[in-house]
């Protein structure tokens, strides 16, 4: 097999974590009554895991995602991975629903409680932008952990998984 066919483990578990939209570490537990998908995100990913082993990818859920050890081929792995996620739950497929000003608006107490515990933890993070332009750049206006990596400011794996556990963690990220 080329080496241009091989598919890394970084780039499978990518491809994983994109699809799902994961935002941290989630409880399992049902979806929200409004929720699009079959199951919750922890749920999708471990039965995702289990479909890819019975594909024979050596593959498991790690922190919020699936790590996939060993190189497979591409085009299978995508497919495989497809295919898995079309059995599960096929509307993980689609892009995720808009939110709502309810949902965005939850999202930025999130990101708020986020940069006061990264301040907490001694990181000098930039104030989030005021509500409403929050809102309507749809929650892509700001992100503490991005604007610490923009500015040169490393940060530990400890911080990051405390602070995006923090209180205000909108349920509907566990969808």
């Amino acid at each position: 097999m080329s080496e241009s066919r091989r598919w890394s483990v970084t780039t499978l578990a990518l491809c994983v974590v994109l699809a799902a939209c994961t935002f941290g570490p989630s409880p399992t537990g049902s979806p929200e009554p409004t929720s699009p998908y079959r199951q919750t995100l922890d749920e999708f990913l471990v039965a995702t895991a289990a479909c890819l082993q019975e594909k024979g990818y050596n593959a498991r859920v790690e922190e919020g995602g699936i790590r996939v050890e060993g190189a497979y081929d591409r085009d299978t792995s995508k497919a495989d991975l497809r295919a898995c996620e079309e059995r599960i739950d096929p509307a993980r497929l689609q892009p995720p629903p808009k939110k709502t000003r309810a949902q965005l608006e939850a999202m930025y107490r999130y990101v708020v409680a986020q940069t006061e515990c990264m301040r907490e933890a001694g990181y000098t993070v930039s104030d989030p932008p005021p509500l409403q332009v929050y809102v309507d750049s749809e929650g892509s206006a700001f992100d503490p952990y991005g604007d610490l990596r923009l500015r040169g400011i490393g940060f530990s794996h400890e911080d990051l998984i405390r602070c995006q556990g923090v209180e205000e963690r909108p349920d509907f990220f566990d969808w």
